[in-house]
Parts: C-alpha cells; sequence; structure tokens
C-alpha cells in the first residue's frame, strides 16, 4: 500500500498490485491519508505510526541543529 501521485497530479492510494483503490484531488491531502490509514493492517498500521513519530523525531533534531547553527554564526558575526 502505498501513496502515489497520478499523471494529472491528484493523489492516488495504490495497492502492492499497482491498482489504483481511490484519487484524491492535492486539495484533499488529508482525506487522502486518512483514507490510506483506514486501507492498512493493524500491523501496517502500527509500522505506519512508528515511522511519523522517528520523522517527528529527526525534524526536532534538524530545528535544533539549525537553531544552534544560526546562534553560533550570529556569535561570530558579531567579532
Amino acid at each position: 500500500m502505498q501513496i502515489t501521485y497520478t499523471q494529472d497530479f491528484r493523489i492516488a492510494i495504490v495497492n502492492e498490485f499497482g491498482e489504483m483503490l481511490k484519487a484524491f484531488d492535492q486539495c484533499e491531502e488529508n482525506r487522502a491519508y486518512a483514507f490510506f490509514l483506514s486501507c492498512l493492517t493493524p500491523a501496517e498500521r502500527a509500522a505506519e505510526d512508528q515511522r511519523i513519530a522517528q520523522m517527528e523525531i529527526d525534524l526536532a533534531i534538524d530545528a535544533e541543529n539549525a537553531a544552534n547553527r544560526r546562534l553560533s554564526s550570529d556569535h561570530y558575526s558579531s567579532w
């Protein structure tokens, strides 16, 4: 199961055989993801939840690193 884009730039939910289950306009991104989640087995859903949690941790680390680089740059630029 995966989320992809169609040739006309719509969001598509595709099964493991490459068959499109449903397509959404790009403005319906939240509905597309909710539909995607509803198609997952409990084990797949747990893996997706874990993937999202790790992504949130990675983003937080990236933001902290960027803030530290900015502070370091500000320190040296004031000399």
